[in-house]
């Protein structure tokens, strides 16, 4: 009897270690303020300690490596690229002005959805071709939603239609098309967006070519400028640095630059082929008082995601979960109730 309570009590001593060695299991976790979670077809929030599953919204969220949900930094909206399906009667019905019952054409299309933990529900905004909203990113503010899309006009293959970079306000449902030449920026890459608004960051590059580019683009006038080689750019929210990815010889780093291209200094590796996590997926999360960076880290031959979280004051890289969700942003805490 003795041996086993004594076997009992080994096992959950070894779990109790096990989780504080290597975060929490299933994906999810707490830090201060709010975190954007997602993974098949799911979004989930935490605020502080709670858990909010964002409630299915009015479309289909595309698993792959285009969408790329987008958390505002006051923590009050989030947004990502939705595919829905519009139902109406074909042509001909239309022309005779009758009902033509179960005859109704599909329509597919693509559409900006935008969540609000305030209305506690969802807004769908625009109409482009499918699959082809990209690199959706919130404002810092929530007012405002910059991505890429290709517009419904032109030939009627939306692959052969001109890529648009715009720029959404949610209150007037309004678009503003950037003048910048948007077919440069990588599809599956993350924009992100200076503190006051007036500059994005994105990746100039494609599939097809190894050289990347970290580019800073001005709203107004569409001038871009590129500031370094690398992948997966993100603007820290005290507006002082851009995190970015960079390969080499010794394995994937994550690098921060100045906004004027100074001051270069790494603050994270990943060995290559070590067996373990080598792969730096997505872009490093800003926490909203610039002084973390959550990392999304994966093993080169399983789809497996370790959350690593940097303090950059002290070095110090603890794991915050392991084989789950993959975190996609860190805003303030938002009173949702």
């Amino acid at each position: 009897m003795l041996s086993r309570v004594l076997a009992v009590l080994q096992l959950v001593v070894f779990l109790v270690l096990s989780c504080a060695s290597y975060g929490e299991p299933g994906g999810t976790f707490t830090v201060a303020g709010t975190t954007l979670l997602f993974r098949n077809e799911t979004l989930r929030l935490t605020i502080g300690q709670q858990e909010v599953i964002v409630p299915n919204p009015p479309g289909s969220i595309v698993e792959g490596s285009v969408p790329i949900p987008s958390l505002a930094s006051s923590g009050v909206r989030v947004a990502v690229e939705l595919v829905v399906t519009d139902r109406h009667p074909r042509v001909e019905c239309k022309s005779l002005s009758v009902a033509c019952p179960g005859q109704d054409e599909e329509e597919v299309k693509s559409v900006v959805g935008v969540y609000s933990l305030h209305t506690k529900s969802w807004k769908v905004f625009g109409d482009f071709c499918p699959d082809y909203v990209n690199s959706v990113a919130l404002s810092p503010d929530g007012t405002k939603v910059a991505f890429t899309s290709k517009l419904k006009s032109g030939s009627q293959h939306c692959f052969d239609n001109p890529t648009v970079l715009q720029i959404l306000d949610i209150a007037t449902g309004g678009f503003t098309a950037v003048p910048y030449q948007a077919e440069l920026l990588m599809s599956d890459s993350p924009l992100g967006w200076s503190p006051d608004g007036r500059y994005l960051v994105g990746q100039l590059g494609s599939m097809e070519t190894s050289t990347q580019q970290v580019v800073l683009i001005e709203i107004a006038s569409g001038i871009g400028k590129v500031i370094a080689r690398g992948t997966a750019p993100s603007w820290s929210p005290n507006g002082n640095w851009i995190a970015y990815i960079a390969g080499g010889a010794g394995g994937q780093k994550c690098m921060l630059i100045r906004p004027d291209g100074t001051d270069v200094r790494m603050v994270h590796t990943l060995a290559r082929d070590s067996g373990d996590y080598s792969i730096l997926y997505r872009c490093a999360v800003w926490s909203p008082d610039s002084g973390k960076l959550l990392f999304n880290e994966m093993k080169a031959d399983e789809p497996s995601v370790r959350v690593t979280m940097l303090t950059l004051a002290t070095g110090r890289v603890i794991t915050k979960s392991r084989d789950g969700l993959i975190v996609f942003g860190w805003g303030w805490e938002y009173n949702h109730r």
